[in-house]
């Protein structure tokens, strides 16, 4: 383990040489035995991340038989070293039930880099005189452009029919137009001069490569002059004028961007990349990032162009998003995935199995439990966005108890062993969404990536598996729904260039039963707009539908993909013998509409579902009909 390690971690104000088995801190140096270092080092490498006993035991103490006691003993010890509070922990946390946790920044020693806490570090330099520097000509650079809107706005630009003198002098008669012209030639002779002395003092004393902002706002006041030059020169040509104002927007974002990062504040805050900056990020991205109702909404934009990717996408949103809902529900138990999204990893769905036509509540999966785990034994189908997935979120029955079975929801990574992938993605329609099929073969997923365990049937209906249904079927509905807006557009484009002898107009459009059809299209689409809306609305405000929601779900879905079957049906109707050709592009659209129907809830699970929750019947009670 060590020597797979950085040679010197940064782990909060310490730091640890793995191949000495030292930490020191302030002057002071430790050195801990081979067994406390390999803990230190196992739980820097998952900062963020529980890891439970069991794999503490293999990792640190491989090969050797010892009792969880010995962890504990450990993790106590370590503790005391580090100076660490297990009460008020800032290094290691104690998980109950499930392991430890360590918390500190994680990242590679570097020598520029001082500590001001176990979660944050500052940069050494730039000075406090290149950060106020900095701040001065930021605001001389906006004083900059104002002068240059002044010109602008006064008409003035060729007040002053030379350069870079004006009228062949350096200071001019001030009055009419030359005040402003020649003013702000002033201004930026004075801006062009900071920016040039930000860039020598920031080369010469900041350390950082954000010092490049300060060089980028150098050059491009350089530029910026040369064009401004060009503009009087050439009798405002709109090409350069246009140039010469943008440069201007880019030298200034880049000196307050500079200014910004030189600031006590940035540098006393801003942590270097760790596992706290992990842990921060997917907090940005799912609170103050889009709510579920605006996700479908670019869902339905994404379908219109392209279907296929779009329900590609689906299945890695409705995995992000379940995790959303949880957390700002308060539940923590898959910040980890938002954590791993926020770092690049892609989620797929692996639900659809043969035999089973209730897809999350039941399954023909086997869930077997081991130590530290779950083995899994199935055959899923339409794994979506198989060439690329890194985590295969997917679901298997547990039998252990007869008596009480019990669905168990994990997250298998790519590296497992135990699992084949087959070639069989050779179907109708939605070809590009490469839903191969994954065969397990015994994969064993670790505890810290299940996700729940919850009784069979609709009895295990939590707010985890409500969230599935929500984000996967009204992602579906909207997709359909952007592809009914598309098959509608095409069609109205199209009926108004086709022409018959036997209309006086020439245009199809004028015929009375295309006008028919086209309505019939048009309606369709209309009301599915506000109707998708409406649902997503209600579950981004927190509306409490209660048992109703699932009826909600599963007919909004049902009423999107019937509508978009018909809009599909109209529309090959009235493209006529053309639509069957692949270079009209609408038989392929009539395919990828025919799939939405096969979509879980499919039509007989859908009727169900609504049946038996509108006449108040347990959804789970026999007899099943469908």
């Amino acid at each position: 383990m060590e020597s797979s390690s950085p040679s010197k971690l940064r782990i909060g104000l310490w730091c640890a040489t793995p191949r000495t088995g030292e930490i020191s801190r302030d002057g002071k140096t430790i050195r801990l035995d081979t067994r406390a270092m390999r803990l230190l080092i196992c739980l820097a490498e998952h900062a963020g991340e529980v890891v439970s006993i069991d794999d503490l035991l293999n990792q640190v103490w491989q090969g050797v038989t010892v009792s969880q006691d010995s962890v504990y003993q450990a993790v106590a010890s370590l503790r005391r070293e580090l100076g660490d509070d297990s009460k008020s922990p800032t290094y290691i946390e104690t998980v109950p039930r499930l392991g430890y946790r360590m918390l500190a920044t994680v990242a590679p020693w570097q020598e520029g880099l001082i500590p001001n806490g176990p979660g944050e570090v500052k940069a050494a330099g730039p000075s406090a005189g290149l950060a106020r520097f900095a701040r001065v000509t930021a605001g001389a650079t906006f004083l900059l452009l104002m002068a240059g809107a002044s010109v602008t706005s006064t008409g003035s630009a060729l007040a002053v029919p030379d350069w870079p003198l004006s009228y062949g002098k350096f200071f001019p008669r001030m009055s009419g137009g030359v005040l402003f012209e020649h003013g702000h030639r002033m201004i930026a002779g004075v801006v062009a001069t900071l920016i040039l002395i930000l860039c020598v003092w920031a080369g010469r004393t900041d350390p950082r490569p954000a010092k490049r902002l300060a060089y980028a706002a150098g050059v491009l006041v350089v530029i910026q002059a040369l064009l401004g030059g060009l503009t009087v020169l050439l009798l405002l040509p709109p090409a350069v004028s246009v140039a010469h104002a943008a440069t201007a927007m880019l030298v200034f974002c880049c000196v307050v961007s500079y200014a910004v990062v030189t600031s006590r504040a940035w540098l006393v805050s801003t942590p270097a990349v760790s596992a706290r900056a992990a842990r921060v990020a997917p907090r940005a991205a799912f609170v103050t990032g889009l709510t579920f109702a605006q996700m479908m909404h670019e869902q339905r934009r994404l379908a219109y162009y392209a279907h296929a990717t779009a329900l590609g996408i689906n299945m890695h949103l409705y995995w992000t998003g379940v995790a959303a809902d949880l957390w700002r529900a308060g539940d923590k138990s898959l910040e980890w995935l938002l954590t791993g999204a926020v770092k690049g990893e892609i989620y797929a769905a692996g639900h659809a199995e043969k035999g089973n036509d209730i897809p999350v509540l039941l399954s023909t999966t086997k869930a077997e439990p081991v130590k530290g785990g779950y083995r899994f034994t199935g055959h899923k189908h339409f794994g979506s966005l198989t060439p690329v997935w890194t985590f295969l979120g997917l679901h298997g029955l547990d039998t252990s108890d007869p008596a009480a079975p019990k669905v168990v929801h994990a997250f298998m990574p790519r590296n497992t062993e135990g699992y084949s992938i087959k070639d069989t993605w050779d179907v109708l329609g939605m070809r590009a969404t490469a839903s191969h099929d994954t065969v397990l073969e015994g994969a064993v997923v670790p505890d810290r990536y299940i996700a729940r365990v919850v009784p069979a049937g609709f009895a295990g209906a939590d707010l985890f598996i409500l969230a599935i249904f929500q984000w996967a079927l009204t992602g579906f509905a909207n997709v359909y729904l952007g592809l009914s807006q598309q098959l509608l557009d095409r069609t109205v484009e199209s009926v108004k260039k086709k022409t018959s002898l036997g209309i006086s107009r020439g245009s199809m459009a004028y015929h009375p039963e295309v006008q028919h059809s086209v309505a019939q299209m048009a309606m369709e689409v209309e009301a599915m707009g506000p109707y998708l809306d409406r649902l997503a609305d209600d579950w981004t405000n927190g509306v409490d539908h209660g048992m109703a929601w699932p009826l909600k779900i599963v007919a909004a879905k049902h009423r999107s993909v019937e509508s978009a079957w018909k809009v599909a049906d109209i529309a090959m109707e009235l493209a006529g013998g053309f639509g069957i050709f692949a270079a009209s592009g609408m038989e392929r659209l009539l395919r990828d509409a025919r799939l939405g129907r096969i979509h879980p809830a499919n039509p007989a699970l859908t009727h169900e579902i609504v049946g038996k929750m509108k006449l108040g019947i347990n959804p789970d009670e026999q007899p099943r009909w469908g």
